[in-house]
């Protein structure tokens, strides 16, 4: 189940950060270090057992997640608008006015406060988050997934909800008289159509 989720955030991160001398200096001590206590060998017909070629594997790439994990803590806003991932993150009060996240996952994020006035967070994973009191006022967020998340107090003023699923989502004094709804998923699991005819859709 892991390897769907991160794949694409994984790739991408391993290719950023094979640039750092610092980091391939370090992974290469690990690799060093697993494969004298291992004594894991190849021979000239690059023939392994499995279990070591995964072990070889795993060895290559954990130290490059780990240290994509530590920078994402440090600046999980940078993360973010870098790699458009950031699981788990704390983004409370972050400033993502017209930030361009389409496709980003921020799924279980903590965003109390957050502001994306303007954003673009089309069809974005926001499954779990904490969103309480965010600003999402004129954001794009067709088919964005807010299923399970924490809504409380956010303004949806002017923002563009077609398509957007808020599947058991909390909805409380949520501020969306002006929003776009065509194909939307309440948290009760009703289809809101209100504005089909005027958008076209």
């Amino acid at each position: 189940m892991l390897i769907p989720i991160f794949e694409n955030t994984f790739k991408k991160d391993i290719k950023r950060l094979q640039k750092r001398d610092k980091d391939m200096k370090k992974l290469k001590i690990v690799i060093e270090k697993l494969l004298e206590k291992q004594e894991l060998t190849i021979n000239n017909s690059f023939r392994m057992p499995m279990i070591r070629y995964c072990f070889l594997s795993i060895a290559i790439a954990l130290p490059l997640y780990l240290a994509n994990i530590q920078s994402a803590i440090a600046d999980p806003v940078g993360q973010l608008l870098e790699t458009k991932a950031c699981l788990e993150c704390e983004l409370s009060n972050a400033n993502l006015v017209e930030a361009k996240l389409n496709g980003a996952n921020l799924s279980l994020a903590k965003m109390r406060s957050a502001d994306l006035r303007k954003a673009n967070l089309i069809g974005a994973n926001l499954i779990g988050a904490y969103l309480k009191d965010a600003n999402f006022q004129e954001a794009n967020l067709r088919w964005a997934n807010f299923t399970n998340a924490d809504l409380e107090n956010v303004d949806f003023r002017g923002a563009d909800l077609r398509g957007a699923k808020f599947n058991s989502a909390l909805f409380k004094g949520v501020e969306s008289k002006t929003s776009k709804f065509c194909r939307t998923i309440m948290s009760d699991g009703k289809l809101n159509n209100r504005d089909c005819r005027l958008s076209g859709d």
